[in-house]
């Protein structure tokens, strides 16, 4: 599980940092806010790779260098993955609980990272479903995410059965239900003419 990220000079973030509790994060804003930039800092600082192409990409405007760091825990035990640029070079450094070494090149850190928490930068890009789901769990904690999603389902359907009782209509019947307002609003306008020449002759 992620438990935090910082970001240094890194892409639109200048210094940023972000803890996270258990269970699932969502991340809403406007767009260019930022927000994918998070997720490419945490792919960054555990496999040294992004959606943005080349490393020296991903330094701030202005910036010589940028810097991404992130704590996660894997059965009981803490690391902190650190992944520096400067221009075309960077470091990659993976440590323990104590901020002792495990892997100080790029290569061994994203082996290391890789063995720990059992996927690799390609295999979290899978845009297979089922195969995202079960990596999602592996990530949150296993069964927590998929438990989410069916309470979830569960939930939806009983308010729509709350809505279809009370109102004889739910979010589903949203279109619908606008067009009936939009054709209303067209007898409505259609019809004004009308009921002006009757009140002028009086008979409204």
């Amino acid at each position: 599980m992620i438990t935090s990220v910082k970001l240094g000079n890194f892409l639109s973030h200048k210094d940023t940092e972000l803890t996270f509790d258990n269970g699932v994060t969502v991340f809403i804003g406007d767009n260019g806010a930022g927000k994918s930039s998070v997720i490419d800092a945490m792919t960054f600082a555990l496999f040294g790779k992004t959606t943005r192409g080349n490393n020296e990409e991903t330094i701030r405007d202005g910036e010589n260098q940028a810097v991404t760091q992130i704590h996660f825990e894997v059965n009981g035990k803490t690391y902190h993955a650190i992944k520096k640029t400067q221009g075309k070079t960077s470091s990659h450094q993976l440590l323990d609980e104590n901020s002792s070494p495990i892997a100080i090149t790029a290569d061994k850190t994203e082996e290391e990272i890789k063995k720990i928490i059992g996927m690799d930068y390609e295999t979290l890009q899978s845009k297979n479903g089922r195969k995202l789901r079960d990596l999602i769990d592996k990530v949150i904690g296993t069964g927590k995410y998929s438990a989410a999603g069916d309470g979830l389902s569960v939930g939806i359907t009983a308010f729509r059965g709350d809505l279809r009782e009370k109102y004889d209509n739910t979010d589903e019947d949203v279109d619908k239900i606008q067009r009936e307002i939009n054709d209303a609003d067209q007898i409505i306008s259609k019809s004004k003419p009308e009921k002006e020449k009757l009140e002028k002759i009086g008979i409204v």
